[in-house]
């Protein structure tokens, strides 16, 4: 998921960390703070 899909989703939103953290949030994932590219570090249960 770190490596393949979040680059993926970040080419597609043209890099925008806003849009894809919104989807990834909306999915119950759990993003780390600060990090570039995105990281999840988790799932909410």
């Amino acid at each position: 998921m770190n490596k393949k899909v979040i680059p993926l989703l970040l080419e597609y939103y043209m890099n925008d960390e806003k849009e894809v953290k919104g989807i990834l949030n909306s999915a119950g994932l759990i993003i780390e703070e600060n990090s570039w590219p995105l990281k999840i570090s988790g799932k909410n249960d």
